[in-house]
């Protein structure tokens, strides 16, 4: 999350909101398989 956030100018805190979002939404378990489900549906 901090490399994440020093990336795009954004708190950690922000980037943790959107991963726990992402990860309800899509019901994964984790953050890998939200990463794996979002480059297999093309967001990445």
């Amino acid at each position: 999350a901090a490399e994440i956030s020093l990336i795009l100018s954004i708190s950690t805190h922000t980037v943790n909101f959107h991963q726990k979002n992402m990860q309800r939404k899509f019901n994964a378990p984790n953050k890998t398989q939200v990463a794996s489900y979002a480059a297999a549906i093309g967001l990445l």
